[in-house]
């Protein structure tokens, strides 16, 4: 299964269910607790968000929880699936009793049958196995339009949930923990600015970190105002 052990997350960033932010999300996070443990009553869950709301987060922390577990854990990301209807991108013999396979993009997938059967296969193989399937996407699912339905169905079984988004006071949180995982922080003026005068949405900020703290660390300067406007230019 192409992909299935690369998380795309840096390695100062520990991704797990507690870390991330976000009160609106508690719901969400129990649920996927209890997935992640085998406790849940159904095996399937199905989550959506916009741009930067920590999909990829949520389903790589599953993945490092199910392995901590003593389960395998599985992380397929169809956006990065660039594959005709000839190429072979599912390995079902990997996909061992109880496996938690984590699919990263469904929306990535809706115009594409092949990929949907596909899907349809490690679905089955992985729920007659004991295991449990976890979805995200960008869209409602009925949004999607799947061609397959029997794939439509079998994903809504055990619920739909919504991301909810960061509020000001959250981001100021997870900058600042990200930041803290690297060695430093980010004075208060700093994360206004920050949050004033750049893109809101939390992958564009931590994508904004990362690149303040390769330069910061590469011209031994602190990380302040002047240098992130030099930067930002």
């Amino acid at each position: 299964m192409s992909g299935q052990t690369v998380l795309p997350v840096s390695a100062a960033d520990e991704v797990t269910l507690q870390n991330f932010a976000g009160k609106g999300n508690d719901i969400l996070l129990g649920e996927l607790d209890i997935l992640v443990r085998g406790l849940r009553a159904s095996n399937v869950l199905f989550l959506w968000g916009g741009r930067g709301f920590g999909k990829t987060h949520l389903l790589n922390a599953c993945c490092v929880a199910a392995r901590k577990c003593g389960r395998n854990g599985v992380y397929l990301n169809m956006q990065q699936s660039h594959l005709t209807a000839g190429d072979s991108l599912f390995d079902l013999d990997v996909l061992v009793p109880e496996t938690l396979v984590c699919i990263d993009g469904l929306d990535c997938v809706a115009d594409s049958a092949s990929l949907q059967q596909g899907l349809f296969a490690v679905y089955e193989r992985v729920i007659g196995q004991g295991g449990a399937v976890l979805v995200s996407s960008s869209k409602p699912l009925k949004e999607l339009s799947l061609s397959l339905k029997d794939l439509e169905s079998r994903l809504s079984i055990g619920g739909i949930y919504q991301i909810s988004e960061l509020n000001d006071a959250e981001k100021y949180v997870a900058l600042q923990q990200r930041a803290e995982n690297r060695g430093f922080r980010l004075d208060n003026n700093v994360m206004a600015f920050i949050l004033s005068h750049y893109s809101r949405d939390t992958r564009s900020l931590f994508a904004l970190l990362d690149r303040l703290d390769n330069a910061s660390l590469r011209s031994h300067r602190k990380i302040t105002i002047p240098f992130i406007k030099s930067l930002i230019q």
